[in-house]
């Protein structure tokens, strides 16, 4: 059987902390059923597990320009988040 395409890159995630939020960049690997980041912004080795994966089922896609357009700063031309549905 064949595996499903797939997509990966250095992507940033904005990360909310005690002290406030900043963006990290972690590496994203996405296929048809699911999205997958890494602890760094680098290609994982073989065999190595992601930090989180979602199926794409699970999540839903909201866009939200004013806070998160805002802190990614004037190279951001899109702003999204992917949230986990609540069960």
């Amino acid at each position: 059987m064949s595996q499903s395409p797939q997509r990966a890159g250095p992507l940033a995630k904005l990360e909310k902390g005690a002290v406030g939020s900043k963006w990290s960049k972690k590496w994203v690997v996405v296929d048809a059923r699911s999205v997958a980041y890494f602890a760094t912004d680098k290609p994982p080795k073989p065999g190595e597990a992601p930090r989180k994966k979602f199926e794409l089922g699970d999540l839903t896609l909201r866009t939200q320009p004013s806070e998160v357009s805002a802190q990614a700063g004037k190279k951001a031309n899109v702003a999204f988040q992917l949230l986990e549905r609540s069960s």
